[in-house]
Protein backbone atom coordinates (compact mmCIF):
# COMPACT_ATOMS: atom_id res chain seq x y z
CA UNK A 1 0.00 0.00 0.00
CA UNK A 2 1.54 3.60 -0.88
CA UNK A 3 1.98 5.59 2.28
CA UNK A 4 0.08 8.94 2.16
CA UNK A 5 0.86 12.60 3.55
CA UNK A 6 -1.74 14.72 4.91
CA UNK A 7 -1.53 17.80 3.13
CA UNK A 8 -0.83 20.79 5.18
CA UNK A 9 -4.47 22.14 4.54
CA UNK A 10 -6.14 19.50 5.78
CA UNK A 11 -7.17 19.89 9.24
CA UNK A 12 -8.98 16.23 9.75
CA UNK A 13 -6.43 14.97 12.57
CA UNK A 14 -6.75 11.11 11.54
CA UNK A 15 -6.92 11.99 7.79
CA UNK A 16 -3.73 9.57 6.45
CA UNK A 17 -5.12 6.39 8.72
CA UNK A 18 -7.16 4.05 6.56
CA UNK A 19 -10.64 3.38 7.49
CA UNK A 20 -10.97 6.20 9.87
CA UNK A 21 -9.23 8.71 7.38
CA UNK A 22 -10.26 10.89 4.37
CA UNK A 23 -11.50 8.75 1.64
CA UNK A 24 -10.46 11.25 -0.67
CA UNK A 25 -7.48 11.35 -0.13
CA UNK A 26 -6.49 7.53 0.89
CA UNK A 27 -8.31 7.05 -3.09
CA UNK A 28 -5.71 9.74 -4.20
CA UNK A 29 -8.08 11.75 -5.42
CA UNK A 30 -7.15 14.76 -4.09
CA UNK A 31 -5.29 16.92 -6.88
CA UNK A 32 -4.35 20.15 -4.86
CA UNK A 33 -5.67 22.52 -2.42
CA UNK A 34 -8.96 23.41 -4.91
CA UNK A 35 -9.96 19.85 -4.30
CA UNK A 36 -10.51 20.13 -0.49
CA UNK A 37 -11.75 23.54 -0.18
CA UNK A 38 -15.71 22.76 0.05
CA UNK A 39 -14.19 20.58 3.23
CA UNK A 40 -15.70 21.52 6.30
CA UNK A 41 -12.00 20.26 7.38
CA UNK A 42 -10.09 22.80 5.12
CA UNK A 43 -7.48 24.82 6.92
CA UNK A 44 -6.45 28.36 5.21
CA UNK A 45 -2.51 28.15 5.02
CA UNK A 46 -0.18 30.88 4.26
Amino acid sequence: MKKVRKPKWCGYEDAAIPVWGCWSLLSHRVTGREFCKSCERYVECK
